[in-house]
């Protein structure tokens, strides 16, 4: 079953049935809850904790406050593998006794939901439940339940943006993951293939510290360059061309795979530094990017050396095989939107009823800047 595209409402909706009577309609909210939780970022946690008080939100889905004592919070523990994610929304209620009570109760539970609950429950605003999140906390520092932490380090980070939450039990929890310990960086390492980018990102910079300056950083890099959102990727572009953190050879085998990056800002950046290596073949390929800048920063790199390409003859041949990509098919007819005559009209026009859209687009757009080439 697909996620759901607003998961805050949907656990909302889903939240009162956890404490029905019927233990098959509790044990269905529960399994609900617990998949929509580990099917999505571990952010949506805080952004629970707001929904859960968020008057406006209710109102909008006619629902009150949910009101739970603490006694029947701890019927959650029948819920099997789904306990820990209905203690963890027991744990965003309104009531400090059910806080408390789901949060006494999830300190027990040896799993990394539960252990990014309580990293949650260190910002209450009741100070002994925070205290009793921190002491369930404590028991999972020693390197051998680091895997517990890694999945919640995007929520550690932001604990510097938290108001409650001091700034050393932050640092404790920082401090558990950056040890010198094999277990420690191994837990790190597993989690580079998480399908949260953040916690990705988190990873190897925590790693970074580690792996700094040797042929190590490669995976690490290329673990990061595979993540979907920007941010990852973005720091490894950073982190390939410093040399302080990547060395030279390394950097030279990631290259080509930052040019390759459906960023346009990082391929930008890998032009300049394949620029600075002499490599004028992987600048020219960059001559014909399908965004604009990288498109135009490489020809200027090419002329400073008095390299002259036939743009508007390579861009023609593309167009011209059957078996041409998607890419390759807008870089070409945005080539000749730059270097293109009226004669190519025709070529460009056969385009316009590609079945790719993205490329149709392109060719649209080109025709029209032919077209402005005709005499009035």
């Amino acid at each position: 079953m697909a996620p759901p595209r607003d998961p805050v409402p949907a656990i909302l909706s889903l939240a009162p049935a956890l404490f029905a009577r019927n233990p098959a309609r509790a044990q269905e909210a529960g399994d609900a809850i617990d998949r929509i939780l580990r099917g999505a970022p571990i952010r949506l946690i805080p952004a629970l904790d707001r929904g859960f008080r968020d008057g406006g939100l209710h109102r909008k889905l006619g629902r009150a406050f949910l009101e739970v004592d603490a006694q029947r919070v701890a019927q959650l523990e029948t819920l099997g593998p789904a306990a820990s994610a209905a203690l963890g929304v027991a744990s965003l209620l309104r009531s400090g006794y059910a806080r408390e009570a789901a949060t006494r109760r999830l300190r027990a539970r040896l799993d990394p939901l539960a252990t990014a609950f309580l990293i949650n429950r260190v910002n209450d605003y009741v100070r002994p439940i925070a205290a009793l999140a921190w002491s369930g906390l404590k028991a999972r520092l020693a390197p051998e339940r680091a895997l517990l932490l890694v999945p919640g380090l995007p929520l550690i980070l932001r604990m510097r943006a938290w108001v409650r939450a001091g700034e050393g039990e932050r640092e404790r929890l920082l401090d558990a993951l950056r040890r010198r310990d094999l277990r420690c960086q191994a837990a790190l390492r597993e989690g580079l293939s998480a399908r949260d980018d953040e916690v990705v990102l988190a990873c190897c910079q925590l790693l970074a510290t580690h792996l700094q300056g040797t042929e190590e950083m490669r995976a690490l890099l290329l673990a990061a360059l595979r993540a979907r959102a920007p941010g990852p990727r973005r720091w490894a572009a950073d982190a390939a061309l410093r040399p302080s953190l990547t060395p030279p050879p390394v950097r030279a085998t990631l290259l080509p795979t930052l040019a390759a990056d459906r960023s346009p800002a990082i391929r930008l950046r890998a032009l300049r530094a394949l620029a600075d290596a002499g490599d004028l073949e992987a600048v020219a390929a960059l001559a014909f990017d399908r965004n604009a800048e990288v498109r135009h920063q490489a020809r200027m790199l090419l002329a400073r050396t008095g390299d002259v390409r036939d743009y508007r003859g390579r861009a023609l041949a593309t167009l011209g095989r059957e078996a041409s990509t998607r890419d390759e098919a807008i870089a070409a007819l945005a080539t000749l939107s730059d270097f293109g005559r009226l004669e190519d009209r025709g070529v460009v026009a056969a385009r316009v009823d590609d079945p790719r859209a993205s490329v149709a687009r392109e060719a649209a757009r080109t025709l029209a800047a032919i077209d402005r080439l005709a005499p009035p």
